[in-house]
C-alpha cells in the first residue's frame, strides 16, 4: 500500500499546475529533489514489503516512516496550491505580492527541507535493515500502465452466480420450518462462523416463491454489531409504508412508539422478518418485543455467528448450522474459480499442480469464503507449478503468523494486489456494512482521488470499470450485487469479513476512518486519517474539527434516512479535500456552507444530494478542477456560474434550470436533468463530443424539433451518446413532434420517452436495448413496431397505451428479457403467440385493472423465471393462483409474487 502512496505523491509533485505554483515560491529545485528522493525510495519498497509480510516489525516501522513522509510531501505542496489558486485568484497577478514578502516562501522551503532531512534518515536506516533495491527498467506507474493496456483487452467472465456453494440439502428443511403453521411466533436461526454461507442460504430462502406467497408481510433488515433498535424498527416499518408522508412520520417517532407501531401493524398478519447478522442476546432482547405472535405461522429468521443468541431467542425452534465443505467439494470450487476460468480443463491439470492445489485447499478448512478468495487470487497466476508454489509459500507464512480464522487468506489476497488496486479496495471501506455500492459512483470517486491514470483510447471511467473494478471482482475481493442487461456491474458489496480486513488495513495506513453516530466524541483534532466517513442516524455533528490532512469527507445517513442533519463546514479545517459528499444535510447559515465549499479549490467530486439549503453560492464556480457535481434532489436555483467549471465530466441536476448555459462544458459525459435552452439549438450540444448520457426535462414540442435535429446530428456522427431521456411538459398538453428522425440513430441504446406522442410519428432506433415509455398514451398497439427490434432486452410501459389489446407475434421480441406493464387502465388482454418472447425472464403486471387473463402463449415461454402481479383485482390474482383456472399457464415459473400497496399505518 505504501508503494501506492509514494507513487501518488510523486505523480502529484509532477503535476503541471503544482510546478507553476512552486515556481513562484522559488522552491523548484527543492521540490524536484523531493520527487527524486521519493522515486528512489520506490526501488526499495518491494523488498521492504516482502520482509514486512514475513513479520519484520522494524521494517514495518521503516515503511510507515516513508508513508508519513510521502503524505507530508503532498500536503506541503498542496498548501501552496491552496494559497495560490484559492477563489478566482490569478497566479501571475498575485505572484509579485507573495515574492515581495518572502514569508511564505521561507516557510514552505523550511518544511520541504525538514522532509528531505527525514528522507535522509530513512535512507541511512535502510542499510541497517538490509533492504535492497529492486529496480524496474521503467517506473512502477509506467509498468502498471502497460499492463493495464494489455488487461483492458481481455474480458472478465460474469460467472459469479455459478460459484455459489449449493445449499439445497438445507433449503427444503428451512422452507418446511418457515411454512409450518404453529400457533406461536417462532424464531428460526441459521448459525455458523463467518464465510460459511449463512447469508447466501438466507437470501436463497427469502426469495423463494413458496416463502414469499406464504406470508402477508416480509421484511429483511441488517442488524450488525452496532445494533440500533430505532434504526432497525424504522427500516422494517418503511417496508410497510405506502407514502412519503408516512415515512416522514416514522422518522419522527421515538423508540417506544416505533415498537408499538410495528407490533400493532404485525399482530393481524402472518409475517416473516429476517434479522441478518445479529451478534448478541441483548440485541434480540431489545428487538423481540416488537414482534407479536401475529397470525398463525408467523416467523422471525435470524442469521448469527453465536449459537447462544439462537438458543436465547427461541430454544425450541430450528437452529440450522450449514456444514463445511468436504475436501473434494473445496477442490471442485477452487477449480471452478482458478482453473476453469483459464480455459484449462480440470482433467488436464498436472499431478504436481493438483497436489499443490489440494494442499492449499485443505488448509482452507472447508470454509467456502476461504476457498473462493484463494481461487480469486490464483486466477491472476499462470497455471504452472512455480507460480502456485509461491502462493503456497506465502499462504503458509500468513498461517504461521497465527492470524485468526479466515483472515489469513484474505490478508494474502490483499497483499497480492498490485499497488494501484490497493487504494481502490481500501476506499470501499468508506461505505457501511452490507451496503450495495453504486459502481458508477464508486468509479467517479476513484477518479476524483486520482487513483487511475490517463491512458490513450480510454476514459478514466472505462479504466475503472473494465480493469480496476473488474479485477477486484475477478479476485473475489468484491462481490457483484446487481448487473445491467449488458453485464455491466451496477452495484457491488464487500463480504463482512472482507470489509473487516479492509478497515483494519485502511486504519493501519491512516488511509481512512469511520465515525459512527454512537461514538462519544467527534473526530480527533489534527487526525492523521486522509479520509473520513460519517455514518449517522439520529444526530449530525454541528461542526467538523480541524482536519488538515483530509482528502475525502463523506456523510452517509443510516439506511437512506429521511431526516436532515445540520452540518457546518469551514474551508480552513478541510482545505485539501478532493471529495466531499454530503447527503441529507441542511444549512441554517443562509448559504454559508456553499460559500465555504467554494473555497475548497482541490475538490474533484462534490455531492450535495437531497439537501436543504437556501441557495448555492455563485462562488461554487471557483472549483475549477471539479469533475462530478451531483445536485440531484436539490430544489433551489443553480447559479449560472457553473458554466465556468470546464473540467466537469458528470453533472446531475434536479428538474429545471432553463437559465443555465452549458455549451462550454465540452468534457461532460453525463448531463441530467436540465431544461433545454437556446444554447443546445445554437450548437452547444454538438460541441459535447464526450456526452454519453443526456436527460432533458420540461420540454416544449416547439423546442424539441430543433433539439432533435442537434441530437440526430450527433448520433449519426460516431459519438458516444448511448442514453437519452426526454420528458415533455405534459401539464401543457405538449406532444412529441415527428420522432422518425431518431430511427437514424444506430448508436442510441437506451432511450426513455415521457410525454404524449402523436400516432404514426414514432419510430425507434434499431439497436436499442432498453426502452422506457411513460405517458405516451398511444391508442394504436406500439408492439407492432417494437417487437421487431432485434436487440431490445428491457421494455417498461407505464401509462403508455390507451388501447385494449397488445399482441406479440411469433418470433416477436426475440431478445426481450424484462417486460413491465404498469398503469394501463384500458388494457383488457395481451396475446403472446407461440414462439414470441423466447428469452423473457421477468414479467411484471401492475395496476392494469381491466386485464382479464394472462396470455395462453405464456406457457410456451420456458425461460421465464419471475412473475410479479402488483395491485391487480383479487379475481385476477385468484385466476393465476395455484388452484385457479390459469395456473397451467404459469406453473413452470419458479417465482410468482402477488403484492398490493401497503395499507395505511395508523399513527
Amino acid at each position: 500500500m505504501v508503494e501506492a502512496i509514494v507513487s501518488f505523491a510523486v505523480q502529484r509533485l509532477g503535476d503541471a499546475f503544482i510546478k507553476e505554483a512552486v515556481s513562484l515560491y522559488g522552491v523548484c529545485e527543492q521540490v524536484q529533489k523531493l520527487g527524486n528522493e521519493l522515486r528512489r525510495m520506490l526501488c526499495f519498497l518491494k523488498d521492504a514489503d516482502s520482509k514486512e509480510q514475513q513479520g519484520d516489525a522494524l521494517v514495518r516501522n521503516w515503511i510507515l516512516e516513508i508513508r508519513d513522509v510521502a503524505y507530508d510531501s503532498e500536503d506541503v505542496i498542496l498548501k501552496v496550491m491552496s494559497r495560490e489558486r484559492g477563489g478566482i485568484m490569478n497566479l501571475l497577478i498575485k505572484s509579485a505580492c507573495i515574492l515581495n514578502t518572502g514569508k511564505h516562501q521561507y516557510k514552505v522551503g523550511k518544511e520541504i527541507q525538514s522532509i528531505l532531512g527525514k528522507l535522509q534518515n530513512i535512507s541511512d536506516s535502510r542499510v541497517k535493515y538490509d533492504i535492497k533495491s529492486i529496480r524496474d527498467e521503467e517506473t512502477p506507474s509506467s509498468v502498471a500502465n502497460q499492463k493495464l493496456q494489455q488487461q483492458l483487452r481481455r474480458s472478465y467472465p460474469h460467472v459469479e452466480d455459478e460459484d455459489v456453494i449449493r445449499l439445497e440439502e438445507h433449503t427444503s428443511e428451512l422452507i418446511a420450518e418457515l411454512t409450518k403453521e404453529e400457533e406461536r411466533r417462532c424464531v428460526i436461526s441459521i448459525v455458523g462462523v463467518g464465510g460459511l454461507g449463512k447469508t447466501t442460504l438466507a437470501k436463497t430462502i427469502y426469495r423463494q416463491n413458496i416463502v414469499k406467497n406464504h406470508f402477508q408481510f416480509c421484511a429483511w433488515t441488517f442488524v450488525s454489531q452496532r445494533c440500533s433498535r430505532k434504526d432497525i424498527l424504522k427500516e422494517i416499518l418503511k417496508k410497510a409504508s405506502a407514502s412519503s408522508d408516512e415515512l416522514g412520520k416514522i422518522e419522527n417517532k421515538n423508540e417506544e412508539d416505533l415498537v408499538q407501531l410495528l407490533y400493532k401493524y404485525l399482530k393481524d398478519k402472518r409475517y416473516l422478518v429476517v434479522l441478518h447478522d445479529i451478534w448478541s442476546s441483548e440485541a434480540w432482547d431489545i428487538l423481540g418485543p416488537a414482534f407479536p405472535n401475529g397470525v398463525k405461522g408467523s416467523k422471525v429468521l435470524l442469521t448469527t455467528r453465536n449459537k447462544e443468541v439462537a438458543l436465547h431467542a427461541d430454544p425450541r425452534s430450528l437452529h440450522l448450522e450449514p456444514r463445511f465443505l468436504t475436501d473434494e467439494e473445496s477442490w471442485g470450487l477452487l477449480c471452478k474459480k482458478a482453473v476453469l476460468r483459464t480455459n484449462t480443463a480440470e482433467t488436464n491439470i498436472s499431478p504436481g499442480l493438483q497436489k499443490i492445489g489440494r494442499e492449499m485447499v485443505r488448509k482452507c478448512g472447508g470454509l467456502p469464503l476461504r476457498v473462493t478468495v484463494l481461487g480469486g487470487l490464483l486466477t491472476t497466476k499462470k497455471t504452472d507449478i512455480t507460480e502456485w508454489e509461491i502462493v503456497q509459500r506465502n499462504m503458509n507464512t500468513h498461517m504461521n503468523r497465527g492470524q485468526n480464522g479466515v483472515m489469513e487468506i484474505l490478508s494474502l489476497s490483499y497483499n497480492d494486489l498490485p499497488y494501484h488496486l490497493k487504494p481502490c479496495f481500501l476506499y470501499l471501506g468508506l461505505f457501511p456494512e452490507d451496503c450495495h455500492i453504486p459502481a458508477r459512483k464508486m468509479i467517479q470517486l476513484w477518479t476524483a482521488e486520482g487513483f487511475m491514470p490517463q491512458l490513450n483510447g480510454y476514459t478514466m471511467e472505462d479504466l475503472g470499470e473494465q480493469q480496476y473494478l473488474a479485477e477486484l471482482i475477478e479476485r473475489c475481493m468484491v462481490q457483484v450485487s446487481k448487473r445491467s442487461l449488458t453485464g455491466r456491474v451496477k452495484t457491488c458489496r464487500l463480504h463482512d469479513l472482507m470489509r473487516d480486513l479492509c478497515l483494519l488495513r485502511a486504519r493501519e495506513e491512516n488511509f481512512l476512518d469511520i465515525h459512527h453516530k454512537e461514538d462519544a466524541e467527534p473526530p480527533t483534532t489534527h487526525c492523521k486519517f486522509r479520509r473520513l466517513a460519517m455514518h449517522k442516524g439520529e444526530q449530525g455533528y454541528t461542526y467538523l474539527e480541524n482536519s488538515p490532512h483530509l482528502r475525502t469527507l463523506v456523510y452517509i445517513p443510516y439506511q437512506n434516512s429521511y431526516l436532515f442533519y445540520n452540518v457546518q463546514l469551514h474551508h480552513q479545517n478541510v482545505k485539501l479535500l478532493r471529495v466531499l459528499d454530503l447527503r441529507g444535510v441542511y444549512d441554517d447559515t443562509k448559504g454559508n456552507i456553499t460559500k465555504q465549499i467554494g473555497k475548497l479549490i482541490h475538490l474533484r467530486y462534490l455531492g450535495l444530494t437531497n439537501i436543504q439549503i437556501g441557495k448555492i453560492s455563485p462562488t461554487i464556480s471557483n472549483l475549477r478542477y471539479l469533475q462530478t457535481l451531483d445536485l440531484s434532489g436539490y430544489f433551489g436555483t443553480v447559479p449560472e456560474t457553473i458554466q465556468k467549471m470546464e473540467q466537469l465530466r458528470h453533472l446531475h441536476l434536479y428538474y429545471g434550470h432553463k437559465h443555465l448555459q452549458l455549451g462550454i462544458l465540452i468534457n461532460l459525459q453525463t448531463l441530467k436533468w436540465v431544461t433545454a435552452g437556446r444554447w443546445m439549438i445554437e450548437g452547444g450540444l454538438i460541441k459535447m463530443t464526450n456526452l454519453r448520457k443526456l436527460g432533458l426535462c420540461e420540454l416544449l414540442g416547439s423546442d424539441l424539433e430543433e433539439i432533435l435535429d442537434s441530437i440526430v446530428h450527433r448520433l449519426t456522427d460516431h459519438n458516444p451518446l448511448r442514453s437519452l431521456y426526454l420528458h415533455l411538459n405534459v401539464l401543457n398538453q405538449e406532444f412529441f413532434p415527428n420522432m422518425e428522425r431518431l430511427s437514424q440513430c444506430d448508436n442510441l441504446h437506451k432511450p426513455s420517452m415521457s410525454g404524449f406522442c402523436q400516432e404514426n410519428y414514432f419510430k425507434f432506433p434499431p439497436n436499442i436495448t432498453k426502452l422506457t415509455l411513460a405517458w405516451t398514451c398511444f391508442f394504436q398497439d406500439p408492439w407492432a413496431d417494437l417487437q421487431h427490434l432485434l436487440n431490445l432486452k428491457y421494455l417498461d410501459m407505464r401509462s403508455a397505451y390507451n388501447g385494449e389489446e397488445l399482441v406479440c407475434r411469433a418470433k416477436g421480441f426475440p431478445q426481450l428479457q424484462h417486460l413491465h406493464l404498469k398503469k394501463l387502465p384500458h388494457l383488457k388482454q395481451f396475446r403472446v403467440h407461440k414462439g414470441g418472447m423466447p428469452n423473457l425472464k421477468h414479467l411484471e403486471i401492475s395496476n392494469c385493472s381491466k386485464l382479464v387473463m394472462l396470455p395462453r402463449g405464456l406457457k410456451f415461454v420456458t425461460t421465464i423465471q419471475k412473475l410479479e402481479i402488483n395491485n391487480m383485482p383479487s379475481d385476477f390474482q385468484a385466476r393465476v393462483s395455484k388452484k385457479g383456472p390459469e395456473w397451467y399457464k404459469v406453473r413452470h415459473i419458479s417465482s410468482i409474487t402477488f403484492k398490493v400497496e401497503p395499507e395505511t399505518i395508523i399513527f
